[in-house]
């Protein structure tokens, strides 16, 4: 090492009496005989005797060494030195996404991001229910690979209604500038070399992009985007993370949607797929679906039951070792799942049977909760599928208060009433109609709001007007519409006009009753007020508006339903929501507690999708009102009180039961508006559809159950997601502001940095230098390092959650700064591992009683993927030299970076050369027997992710051969050399994807030392 008379301006230097006080060396002076040196440190340039300095060393000094010289810092080094390594973006227990967003922390949010990364394939079907927040599971899931994996490439496929709402979402919850783009956008954005090398977020429709067949293409947009779509499945991934929501609508097989997930699916790294449809395991829809995500293993309709025999053992034997059985018992269990041909092979399996016969006595708590995690990692269908129902959230405990208020109608009212009715049903019957789309919208549009329908019959003289998408997508007899319409148009004539009904309409008097109360009680709450029609609606607002109520209103045609929205949350004025399903779907009203349906459809799944609207996950009231509004005596009165009432079945979410129940009430529909049922067979019609339905829902709660137990993951997840938010498992805005002010005053001295903690900003300006050598890192690493590279004046970022400034960028682990940072700090060599001693209340050790305890945190590296490093933490009790839990360690680590005080005069204070005698022959044994069992563990879970990887790359390297052997044989002389040139290409780019996957063999392990710990706990 260089002598102090060897030191020059630059180096890098430390203290020898603080080796954690680093800085560089800006001038030096000789005075009277006497050398210092002005040293740049993190907090300002100090004139330091050059006597007092030493070069930092470039090889890690040994943190038993450091201890034994007695050379204690104060907590802040250390949590530099673990901010470092944590900023990385490669540490395992870390979660990246957690508080860098502007989402509240709910635990089931996180599931998702830990199957996706433990994924073999990296491929995920997040089934969640309703209400539970897929859109931000979906956000979270980009946060954390662009953190882990530097991902840049990012595409939501959704309905085109949805479009704008994920633009919003990413926007305002994650700070990502999406673009919303058609066919021509998303083919240029996937064949630009520009936009494949510096990234994009892009947000598509699905309805404009599906393919059409290959015969019947030609140079439509959509038709050039398919041709590329086919051409990208030669293994060169096109997008980072693809992320389809409401992916249910491509469970058709040969539609040109399912077509679309094909080809999509092949194109992307990582593909997550939202759907909250039915979870039923033997349902063909499900298989459909996660083909799409691993096409080896669920190759054929056959495949998905016989993962379920493969993963029943497991799951027994999961039960059994959390269930405290005996170790003899979850052998027997091991061994019978290693008879089955699809985990027979299993490496991991075979290592955690060698594990659980070498253990000598029983597991303890902790131990078994390890091997129920192994077991569940093993499961092929755990970290495909991700399912939270409402009722496993703890945070969704919303009550429902269900009333329904009947209306008895005027004579005038039921007889035109009774008037429709029969016209429409002897309609059907004179042309021989069957109860569909064309008798069941009249009538539905007329037990709304009979004052609306006659006005829309009387003047536009058609049958529609409704809003009910399903029922579009099933018109029949489109011809015979008109004639329908016609007569309904001479009855009208005949009756009270609507304007005569207006002034007796005693379902908007009963409704006008409910909303002014409402408001009196709750002046500053909302109301949200649905309808199937159109006509309802804007019947609703003028007579609303008559009464000086202001509203807005939300159906198919709505053009700007962010500007609605936005008006209807924040203007004080605006009380009143009125809206269609149509209108309405995909929008978040949590901020809502009262909904009123002013009229129901039949089928409850349409009316859950209403009610989910305001009961989803960030409804702060305890309770919300749903107000039913229905006319006595009538068919849709009886089905409400026997189906509604009878069954509960507003009164809780309808989760995967929707689907099952819909298929009843058609059928329900049809038989009572057939007119050839009495009064008295209607009721008899109706306790049977009452009690089928009752044994429907059983039947799918069992199949829920079974789905559940077979692909969730246990509660240990949650646990440990719960343990990782409260010990702080994830990037602080005071750990990126810190970094940033000690790495930039290693790194570039000259350069400024402002925090305003409580607004949530950090201001930052760059030196010349540092500006030069900031954007140069960037171009090496194609990255933009947007305007700090440019601007003479400091940027203002977003840190932690604090500010709703969307307009600043967040400062992420994955910013270009804080990667250009951590990068150049390494290289420089300044972060080597430390001893810290501190002071710590017995009130804030975790449970550690009053003594002196010494540790060590080590970073453990296995490989190099995206998990390649976790932190481990080993503590002893120094007075009798006994190991504390691993668990414990950690949580005391954190508590003395969190709140603990520097020990003064610790080095004199102790023996040092005891202390460090307690951390060589039993703290580091400990860590080095647990890091060679973590070596194992992971190394053999590798090889089975690689194996299937390898399995899944030659399955669809043996489909694309068969395809281009075809192409060429089906070619013509002028496009063989051509097609076979694209054989050629894509037997190299299948070579490189081979390479790229072995890759990930963990050949080599290493740890690292970041520093040591002495404690002391005072009472």
């Amino acid at each position: 090492m260089k002598t102090d008379t060897d030191l020059k301006v630059n180096d890098f230097v430390r203290s020898k009496g603080n080796t954690t006080s680093v800085g560089v060396i800006q001038e030096i002076r000789e005075r009277n005989g006497r050398m210092a040196a002005s040293v740049r440190f993190p907090n300002g340039i100090r004139r330091v005797p050059i006597k007092q300095l030493e070069l930092v060393p470039q090889e890690p000094e040994d943190a038993v060494e450091i201890v034994r010289k007695g050379q204690f810092s104060g907590p802040a080094s250390l949590r530099q030195r673990l901010a470092h390594v944590r900023l990385s973006g490669n540490l395992s227990e870390i979660f990246y996404s957690m508080e860098s967003s502007d989402t509240d922390f709910y635990a089931h949010q996180f599931k998702p991001v830990v199957k996706i990364l433990d994924s073999p394939t990296g491929n995920l079907l997040i089934a969640d229910e309703v209400g539970l927040g897929k859109t931000i599971e979906a956000g979270l899931i980009w946060t954390e690979l662009a953190a882990r994996f530097k991902y840049n490439r990012f595409l939501v496929v959704c309905p085109k209604v949805l479009c704008e709402k994920w633009r919003l979402e990413l926007s305002t919850k994650f700070g990502v500038d999406a673009r919303i783009c058609d066919a021509a956008g998303l083919t240029e954005l996937l064949s630009s070399t520009f936009h494949q090398k510096n990234g994009f977020v892009a947000i598509c429709g699905m309805q404009g992009i599906r393919p059409r067949p290959k015969e019947k293409r030609g140079n439509k947009p959509a038709d050039k985007l398919a041709d590329l779509l086919e051409d990208g499945q030669v293994v060169d991934k096109l997008v980072d993370l693809l992320v389809i929501d409401e992916a249910h609508h491509m469970r058709n097989v040969g539609t040109q949607t399912n077509r679309l997930g094909e080809l999509l699916c092949g194109t992307a790294v990582h593909t997550a797929m939202l759907s909250a449809t039915p979870l039923n395991l033997h349902n063909r829809d499900l298989q459909t679906l996660l083909r799409f995500l691993d096409e080896l293993t669920f190759r054929d309709e056959q495949a998905l039951e016989r993962i379920i025999r493969a993963n029943q053992p497991l799951i027994s034997a999961r039960d059994a070792v959390l269930a405290g059985k005996p170790k003899e018992e979850l052998s027997e269990k091991l061994e019978k799942a290693a008879r089955d041909p699809i985990l027979r092979n299993t490496s991991a399996l075979k290592k955690l049977r060698e594990d659980v016969t070498r253990h000598s006595t029983e597991f303890a708590p902790e131990q078994r909760a390890q091997i129920a995690k192994r077991l569940e990692r093993l499961s092929p269908l755990s970290n495909v599928v991700n399912r939270t129902r409402r009722r496993d959230v703890e945070e969704f405990r919303v009550e429902r208060k269900v009333s329904a208020y009947r209306s008895s109608m005027t004579p005038d009212e039921r007889n035109v009433y009774d008037r429709i009715t029969e016209e429409i049903l002897r309609y059907a019957m004179d042309n021989d109609l069957p109860v569909g789309f064309l008798t069941v919208m009249p009538q539905r549009m007329l037990a709304s709001s009979l004052p609306a329908a006659l006005h829309h019959w009387k003047s536009k003289s058609v049958v529609t007007g409704f809003e009910d998408e399903e029922d579009v997508g099933n018109e029949e007899n489109d011809s015979r519409k008109q004639p329908l319409a016609q007569q309904l148009s001479r009855v009208v004539s005949s009756l009270p006009s609507p304007g005569e009904l207006e002034t007796q309409d005693t379902k908007f008097i009963s409704f006008l009753g409910t909303v002014k109360s409402h408001l009196d009680d709750n002046p500053d709450q909302k109301i949200v007020v649905f309808s199937t029609f159109r006509s309802t609606l804007k019947y609703l607002q003028r007579r609303l508006e008559a009464e000086g109520l202001n509203t807005c209103l939300l159906h198919g045609d709505t053009d700007d339903r962010v500007g609605v929205l936005s008006t209807f949350k924040t203007s004080k004025e605006a009380q009143i929501l009125l809206a269609s399903e149509v209108g309405s779907e995909g929008i978040d009203l949590q901020f809502a507690r009262t909904l009123i349906n002013y009229d129901l459809p039949w089928n409850p799944m349409r009316v859950e999708q209403r009610i989910g609207r305001i009961d989803r996950l960030g409804q702060t009231s305890e309770t919300i009102s749903v107000i039913n509004l229905l006319h006595k005596n009538t068919v849709d009165e009886r089905i409400y009180h026997r189906l509604h009432e009878r069954l509960g079945l507003c009164k809780s979410a309808l989760g995967g039961f929707e689907e099952i129940l819909g298929q009843e009430i058609n059928t329900l529909e049809a038989e009572i508006l057939s007119n050839r049922l009495t009064e008295e067979e209607q009721e008899k019609r109706l306790i049977q559809a009452e009690q089928a339905i009752a044994n429907r829902r059983e039947e799918e709660d069992k199949l829920e159950r079974e789905a559940a137990s077979l692909i969730a993951h246990g509660d240990y997840i949650l646990k440990s997601i719960n343990e990782s938010q409260g010990n702080k498992n994830w990037i602080s805005d005071e750990d990126i502001v810190n970094y940033l002010e000690f790495a930039l005053g290693s790194i570039d001295p000259g350069s400024d940095i402002r925090w305003e903690k409580t607004e949530g900003l950090v201001h930052v300006r760059l030196s010349g230098n540092g500006q030069f050598d900031f954007e140069e890192w960037c171009v090496g690493n194609r990255l933009e390092p947007g305007p700090l590279s440019r601007n003479s004046l400091p940027v203002t970022y977003r840190v932690g959650t604090q500010s709703s400034l969307t307009r600043h960028a967040r400062l992420s682990p994955s910013h270009p700064l804080i990667r250009w940072l951590s990068s150049a700090l390494s290289e420089k060599g300044g972060l080597n591992a430390n001893a810290t001693a501190v002071a710590l209340e017995e009130s804030q050790a975790a449970g550690l009683s009053p003594g002196m305890y010494v540790g060590t945190v080590q970073a453990w590296q296995y490989g190099s993927s995206s998990s390649s490093v976790m932190l481990a933490y080993s503590m002893a009790d120094v007075s009798d030299e006994e190991l504390i839990s691993a668990e414990l360690a950690e949580k005391v680590f954190n508590n003395c970076l969190a709140q603990a005080q520097k020990w003064q005069g610790a080095s004199a204070d102790v023996e040092t050369d005891d202390i460090a005698g307690i951390l060589e022959t039993i703290v580091e044994p400990d860590l080095e027997d647990r890091f060679f069992e973590e070596a194992e563990r992971r190394k053999v879970e590798m090889e089975d992710r690689i194996s299937i990887q390898l399995e899944t790359l030659e399955e669809h390297a043996i489909k694309q051969r068969a395809s281009f052997a075809k192409i060429i044989e089906q070619s013509g002389p002028r496009l063989e050399a051509a097609n076979k040139a694209r054989l050629k290409k894509f037997e190299e780019s299948l070579s490189k994807r081979k390479r790229q996957i072995e890759k990930q063999r963990i050949d080599e392990s290493s740890t690292l030392p970041i520093g040591s710990i002495l404690l002391r706990v005072t009472p």
